[in-house]
């Protein structure tokens, strides 16, 4: 949401989401079924999208899917053996 004031426009940044959950019944080898909750605050106005990152190792996020319009998003071909940690 932004508003005006004295010619500034003031960006309320939304609450980061929360709750990001693995789904098992989802979840292989080769894909990962995930859930999650908006955060308490939508800054205003509605969430229209969320992105989904993983890291590659030593806290280096890297985005593997943007524009994910609901809470809950499968990542398919992933490599077996391999962990992925997902933030969203």
């Amino acid at each position: 949401m932004s508003s005006a004031g004295n010619g500034a426009i003031i960006l309320i940044v939304p609450d980061a989401p929360i709750n990001l959950v693995n789904l098992p019944a989802i979840t292989s080898a080769y894909q990962v079924g995930l859930s999650w909750q908006q955060g308490a605050s939508t800054g205003g106005t509605a969430i229209t999208e969320y992105v989904l990152s993983y890291d590659q190792g030593f806290n280096t996020y890297v985005v593997f899917e943007r524009g994910i319009t609901s809470t809950g998003y499968i990542a398919t071909n992933l490599k077996p053996g391999i962990r992925y940690t997902f933030k969203v």
